[in-house]
């Protein structure tokens, strides 16, 4: 429980999304991704959400082939294990996060993960093709900086991992289930092929944070066709729609 305390911490310090998503004067901020509060009205419901509508590094991105620098950057190390966890419906995603030592080294840095979260149908696009769903792994590192890590999810086949947690799914916003002795093991949840994608971006959620290392695998991760529909039922379409580029370098790494 500690663990778990101590990550909340982190993810706020961080400006992520938690259980009730807080303004600076504590009360909960109201968003949404449709109506009144959706996504071309959240600069407007908060001034620390600015960046929403000025940001000029905005994520989601819509990945185009021709436009990518093909680069020989190094593998991004992966040191997760299986852990223990919390899985929560906080009213916006459904968010696992993993208790003990997990954490990447991307360009000889190194980040821990904080969570995982899903999107459906994928907030990233390649080739303007958008998929069942994605997960986005939100990393940070010693300085502060997050790095989250995009794993497209589509339908046609089975993830042991993806099993695991939709048979302990939480069904209402608020509920959080905490499995005693069970463990998910994250490195199910990577494609086999790392090849990837990577531009600097922002949060897809409120405050709309910019300054994210972002890195997207090309090849998506299969899962079964019922667990976006079951996915879409308990949460409901959570995707921000793609931003502009302006300019920004993608940079492509087999």
């Amino acid at each position: 429980m500690k663990r778990f305390k101590k990550i909340a911490v982190m993810v706020l310090a961080a400006g992520l999304s938690m259980p009730a998503f807080a303004d600076g004067k504590g009360k909960a901020a109201q968003w949404a991704y449709e109506g009144a509060y959706g996504p071309e009205r959240w600069a407007a419901l908060s001034p620390e959400n600015a960046k929403c509508s000025q940001g000029t590094r905005q994520s989601p991105v819509n990945i185009m082939d021709r436009e990518v620098i093909v680069s020989e950057l190094e593998s991004i190390q992966f040191h997760y294990q299986p852990s223990a966890y919390r899985f929560e419906h906080n009213g916006h995603t459904l968010q696992v996060t993993p208790a003990g030592e997990n954490y990447v080294v991307i360009r000889g840095m190194r980040y821990e993960l904080i969570q995982f979260h899903f999107h459906a149908p994928s907030e990233e696009r390649i080739n303007f093709r958008n998929f069942s769903m994605v997960a986005h792994f939100v990393h940070k590192n010693a300085e502060g900086r997050l790095a989250v890590i995009g794993v497209l999810l589509d339908a046609g086949g089975a993830n042991p991992a993806m099993d695991h947690l939709w048979a302990h799914l939480p069904l209402s916003k608020g509920d959080t289930v905490e499995p005693k002795t069970a463990l998910v093991d994250l490195m199910q949840l990577l494609p086999k092929e790392r090849a990837y994608f990577q531009f600097i971006g922002s949060l897809t959620t409120p405050p709309c944070s910019e300054g994210v290392l972002w890195t997207l695998f090309q090849e998506p991760v299969k899962i079964r066709p019922e667990q976006a529909s079951v996915f879409l039922k308990v949460v409901g379409m959570n995707a921000r729609p793609v931003q502009p580029l302006n300019q920004r370098v993608v940079r492509y790494s087999r």
